[in-house]
């Protein structure tokens, strides 16, 4: 088995292409984002700075600041900031990267959450991606609607744009181009996401998929969000488990992490850890901090503003505050003595009913709550009674503004861009106050831009539930045990802090442990031993049952004798008849062969240069027991080995066994 990650430097490593027995298949296309801010400030620091490593080029002409270049970096804003005031762009978008990866080659797409989705229409939409896509049911749903309000704040006025197409950001001149060399381009449109969606394949947890005849996949719940999944592979009596944006935390609606996904299991991957420093505050921590901020601008009279999705931790935000206030003597709702929350964006009424009809896919618990007249989420009540409201989107108008009853509690959608949708809107609004307040909780934003001369409050308390490294130790210590038979056990971790001192740990358990980082392929040895063989049906017919004699009165033995021609077809293994196609000829060659001398593997070298193979690509080396062998290129995955007695050509693709047995047979004399 062989796994890249394919994503961008400097991008979270979500995006993985694995390929088996002939098999390749994409886990997650998750989309980036960065913004064009008008609102950079080159003359201060940002707000929360941000590492020298996930700094863009694109955007650090905007926000970087040196005392020695002062003077040239006011000059490149202003120049940056006009064209900025002419573009339509104010956000780009890339995916991971797909340069290299023949996408017509891909068999299989499977996803693990809503947010790891959102970059999919470019891959089928633009880079012709035909073959099976497969999530949860909520997944799909979330993501559609996240797609959606991305594109009613950041999508392109014509109806579609060229893959290749540099129209988009004509107005930027040199970062126009800056932008397209480094992947960015603008976001898709409404038709290409209904097209997306409609090729994608619903499951349900714990269903189990056949695919190609060679592949079992499951998809068995993560813990982090409503029909987030961990993925099971089963090929060849050999488990393989995608761990993906897991989580541990208590008390939060969405399903448990189902732990019984790791039995078993003969290898491991993991991603999407959580990237939370020293400096971060423990989930609960940053809860307590948050909710403080929360009753003192409240109590001051003020407003809090929430930039995040209209989906996932949201739902359990809104059932934190309301007993927060409850607690403190505040209600929630639109009289006098009330405090109002509302929830700004076009997806935003939709998400909030979709997530409440989605009991199957939350805590026991909270599924229990299907059975009675109750909806399972807190804000289903709110919704009832009005202390809640989803507010489609934001007028300018005198009549807008007074329908926002203050203070309160606002969540505005997406965050992306503080310059385009009701972040913006609100930033402007509240902005004349510290008594008002900005808590940004999603954790994969390091900064938040706010406008120039803003005196509201930014805090930055990231809610992250993704489990750590060490949790991810403690998980395998407790589910994940040694195999009887005493097979290899493989894990697979990102390159992070603390990940050598793990594979320390876990190789002196017995495990091999393999750390990547964004373009590292990994070659896994699966060493598998067995594997399914169908029957055809005329060797079926010709079998013959025999009895043997009893070794005891009254008991009976038979004996079923099979035999045949084994050969892959359509990458299933197939026992034909002896005497039918070319496994005649492969028995005439086995009697009529004679001794012949020593095989010259510099020959051998020279007739796969004339068949095509670069000759600079070949490696001859020696393996452990001194008999020279030939590894081929890499994207061959082949072989031959030269042993005293005998050759052996090593290929798991037919193709390539049949045209190095041609190589080996026309180099060798007297075979």
């Amino acid at each position: 088995m062989k796994i890249q990650c394919i994503d961008r430097m400097g991008a979270p490593q979500n995006t993985f292409l694995v390929k088996i027995r002939q098999h390749t298949i994409l886990l997650n296309c998750p989309l980036e984002s960065t913004a064009l801010s008008a609102f950079a400030r080159p003359a201060t620091q940002p707000l929360y700075p941000q590492p020298p490593s996930s700094i863009n080029t694109l955007s650090s002409i905007l926000s970087s600041y040196d005392e020695t270049r002062k003077s040239a970096n006011d000059t490149n804003y202003s120049l940056a900031s006009s064209q900025l005031d002419n573009c339509e762009d104010r956000c780009v978008f890339r995916i991971a990267d797909f340069s290299l990866v023949d996408v017509h080659s891909i068999d299989l797409v499977i996803i693990a959450n809503s947010q790891l989705m959102l970059g999919l229409p470019f891959l089928t939409e633009y880079l012709g991606y035909k073959g099976k896509i497969i999530a949860t049911e909520p997944t799909i749903e979330f993501a559609r609607y996240r797609m959606e309000e991305l594109v009613s704040y950041h999508g392109h006025s014509i109806t579609s744009i060229a893959p290749k197409s540099s129209t988009h950001f004509s107005q930027l001149g040199a970062m126009g181009q800056s932008c397209i060399e480094q992947g960015w381009r603008s976001l898709y449109t409404m038709k290409e996401i209904a097209s997306c969606i409609e090729k994608i394949q619903p499951v349900r947890f714990t269903e189990t998929l056949t695919l190609f005849s060679t592949l079992r996949l499951e998809a068995h719940s993560s813990g982090h969000s409503l029909g987030s999944a961990n993925w099971l592979l089963e090929t060849s009596y050999k488990k393989i488990v995608f761990l993906s944006s897991s989580s541990l935390v208590t008390g939060l609606h969405p399903l448990d992490f189902d732990t019984s996904v790791l039995k078993n299991a003969d290898v491991i991957h993991v991603s999407d850890l959580t990237n939370q420093s020293h400096l971060d505050l423990s989930f609960q921590r940053s809860k307590a901090k948050m909710m403080s901020y929360i009753g003192r601008a409240l109590q001051a009279r003020g407003n809090v503003l929430f930039p995040i999705p209209t989906m996932g931790i949201i739902f359990d935000l809104i059932g934190e505050i309301r007993n927060y206030l409850l607690s403190v003597g505040v209600e929630i709702g639109h009289e006098t003595h009330q405090i109002p929350i509302y929830m700004v964006g076009p997806m935003a009424n939709r998400s909030l009913q979709y997530a409440n009809i989605c009991g199957e896919w939350m805590t026991p618990e909270l599924q229990e709550q299907l059975y009675v007249p109750k909806m399972p989420l807190p804000h289903g009540l709110l919704l009832k009674s009005g202390g809640l409201q989803a507010v489609g989107s934001i007028s300018l108008d005198v009549k807008a503004k007074k329908d926002f009853k203050e203070p309160c509690i606002v969540f505005t959608g997406d965050y992306a861009c503080p310059t385009n949708g009701p972040v913006s809107w609100f930033l402007k609004k509240w902005g004349n106050s510290e008594h008002n307040v900005c808590i940004v909780v999603d954790p994969e934003v390091p900064s938040f831009d706010v406008p120039l001369g803003c005196r509201m409050t930014v805090l930055r308390a990231p809610l992250d539930t993704r489990i750590t490294l060490t949790e991810v130790g403690r998980l395998l210590t407790m589910n994940w045990m040694r195999k009887l038979d005493g097979s290899p056990r493989h894990i697979i971790i990102p390159k992070c802090q603390g990940a050598t001192q793990f594979q320390e740990d876990w190789r002196q358990k017995g495990a091999d442990v393999h750390i990547y980082t964004s373009g590292d392929i990994l070659d896994v040895d699966l060493k598998r031993k067995w594997d399914k063989v169908t029957i055809s049906e005329k060797v079926g017919n010709s079998l013959q049952l025999s009895q043997l004699e009893p070794q005891a009165p009254g008991s009976a033995s038979y004996l079923l004798p099979i035999s045949g021609s084994l050969h892959l077809h359509n990458n299933q293994l197939v026992l034909g008849d002896m005497n039918s196609g070319p496994s005649t000829r492969a028995i005439t060659l086995a009697d009529n062969r004679t001794p012949i001398q020593p095989v010259d593997a510099i020959s051998i070298m020279k007739r796969l240069k004339e068949s095509g193979i670069e000759y600079a690509a070949l490696r001859l080396v020696r393996d452990h027991l001194g008999n020279q062998k030939i590894i081929l290129p890499s994207y061959m995955e082949a072989s031959i080995v030269f042993e005293p007695n005998q050759t052996t050509i090593l290929a798991d693709d037919p193709e390539v066994r049949e045209l190095l047995s041609a190589v080996v047979r026309g180099t060798i004399p007297n075979i």
